[in-house]
């Protein structure tokens, strides 16, 4: 599946108005989304796995905050690379299995995973992404001893976050199509009523013409006829340009 066909830039005013182009101002506002989203998640995952654990914040080792900062701030380029920064997550939580730091930052991936199904294009190169990190997910839980049921639980709350972006895709892809269908028909019926408008004014002159034309000809006749006899009968050519 590939995006609709259509022009979504709403800058419609780049230098005047006295401000910023709505196009600016949403740019703006979509970089704030993001820093936000990186601190959220960096903060939510210093939390997450000083709990998984109870060891407590004092238990993450510095390389262990590097990594849970590298891993957040890649998510910042999730719209326009989801594919690497999902790369980048996977392989944050391999070295962190490596190093034996305490519990799992999850959430990192998720967010990644969300990302890849809502922003990357090709159905497929998005579901074998999913496989990837499934399989991570499922290596870390099983050389962690957990049950099968928690295992499983991992694999389906994995999946979710990929399963909601990829369905929020969908909907705007066929937002923007039907949206682009109804601009289509708006144009149509302007094209429409402006052709309409053109082909009366055009009759309406075409009816001028003739009764200009015919008033015209009865003129030049009575004219004539009027020079015709005019010597011979003054009443006569009098009542011929009457």
């Amino acid at each position: 599946m590939t995006d609709p066909p259509y022009n979504g830039d709403i800058e419609t005013d780049p230098t005047g108005g006295g401000g910023w182009a709505i196009g600016d101002r949403l740019r703006l506002s979509t970089v704030g989304v993001d820093v936000a989203v990186v601190v959220l998640v960096f903060g939510a995952s210093v939390v997450n796995v000083a709990a998984q654990d109870g060891v407590g914040i004092s238990a993450i080792p510095a390389t262990g905050f590097l990594m849970l900062a590298i891993g957040s701030a890649a998510l910042f380029w999730r719209r326009s690379w989801p594919l690497a920064v999902l790369g980048v997550a996977l392989a944050m939580t391999f070295a962190w299995m490596a190093f034996g730091y305490p519990g799992n930052p999850i959430f990192i991936i998720l967010v990644s995973l969300y990302a890849v199904g809502r922003y990357l294009s090709k159905g497929w190169i998005s579901r074998a992404a999913l496989a990837v990190a499934l399989a991570v997910v499922g290596f870390g839980q099983v050389t962690d001893n957990e049950p099968v049921a928690v295992v499983v639980a991992a694999l389906v709350v994995t999946t979710l976050p990929w399963y909601v972006g990829r369905r929020v895709r969908i909907r705007s892809y066929y937002a923007a199509v039907a949206r682009e269908r109804a601009e289509h028909q708006e144009w149509k019926r302007a094209t429409e009523a402006q052709r309409a408008i053109a082909d009366a004014r055009a009759a309406i002159a075409r009816e001028l013409h003739d009764v200009v034309a015919h008033t015209v000809s009865v003129m030049t006749v009575q004219a004539g006829v009027a020079r015709l006899i005019v010597a011979d009968d003054h009443a006569r050519a009098h009542e011929a340009i009457g």
